[in-house]
């Protein structure tokens, strides 16, 4: 399935890359994709096994990572995918690969042990609204020749 955000701002589907946190895509190529989205050079089709088999288990990856978390799995709304979505504040894309409204405030916390990051200065994040969900199954691994993040 093609990317349905636009290459040059960021999306739920390059967060993990532009992060750090993808083995396929490294920050810069986010950022180069970008650069070339804005100078009109169209990104090479997508062919990738990791990526087709990622998005046929979204709804597995989805689930197991809820149960991580000791949510419930079953109250989670998908969403097909047709369209991207702009965050009303941000220049932010996403598409709904599930969404989930917990009935009271929960708070997120890193635990390294069950490989929970959550990506804020504290290691914490508390949550009172509806949650989108964006399925990435994702692992650290920085390469030599990463550029800096500057």
């Amino acid at each position: 399935m093609p990317k349905l955000s636009p290459d040059n701002h960021l999306s739920g589907s390059v967060m993990p890359a532009w992060l750090g946190y993808s083995p396929w895509q490294t920050p810069y190529d986010v950022l180069e994709a970008a650069r070339n989205s804005v100078q009109g050079i169209e990104r090479p089709p997508l062919d990738s096994l990791a990526a087709d088999i990622g998005t046929e288990v979204e709804g597995v990856i989805l689930e197991h990572g809820m149960r991580m978390l000791g949510l419930d799995e079953t109250e989670i709304a998908t969403h097909s995918h047709k369209e991207a979505k702009k965050h009303p504040l941000m220049e932010l894309y996403y598409s709904d690969d599930g969404l989930y409204s917990h009935p009271e405030p929960v708070e997120f916390e890193t635990d390294a042990s069950k490989n929970i990051f959550v990506m804020t200065e504290s290691g914490k994040l508390f949550v009172d609204c509806p949650m989108v969900l964006e399925a990435k199954f994702t692992t650290i691994h920085r390469r030599s020749d990463d550029p800096p993040l500057y």
